[in-house]
């Protein structure tokens, strides 16, 4: 999806009653901090293809697009009634960076 700025693109997640992940493709930190503290998601992939947290955190969806009770087990068992949200960043080293979109999920 391609929006006209990121302004424009965080209202139209935020709008969006099942909003449950985002992964923006940037090499601008700002972009991506932007990304990462206004929009109210439950998971953020900064430069990878899914947002998704390791099989140790339990995380049934977020937001709209939750299904059923809260998790059984991790943090949610905890956090009942609270909204988390869970960010996952890939940086590259200037000089490594390729000539295209990098979404692979072999974290070299």
């Amino acid at each position: 999806m391609v929006a006209d700025s990121l302004d424009s693109a965080a209202d139209l997640i935020n709008r969006n009653p099942m909003r449950n992940d985002v992964s923006p493709f940037t090499q601008s930190r700002a972009a991506a901090r932007k990304f990462q503290s206004e929009l109210d998601v439950g998971q953020v992939g900064i430069n990878l293809p899914i947002p998704m947290p390791v099989p140790v955190f339990s995380f049934p969806g977020s937001r709209g697009s939750k299904l059923g009770d809260p998790g059984a087990d991790g943090k949610q068992a905890i956090q009942v009634h609270t909204q988390t949200k869970i960010v996952t960043a890939r940086w590259f080293d200037d000089a490594a960076v390729s000539e295209g979109v990098n979404t692979t999920i072999a974290l070299k």
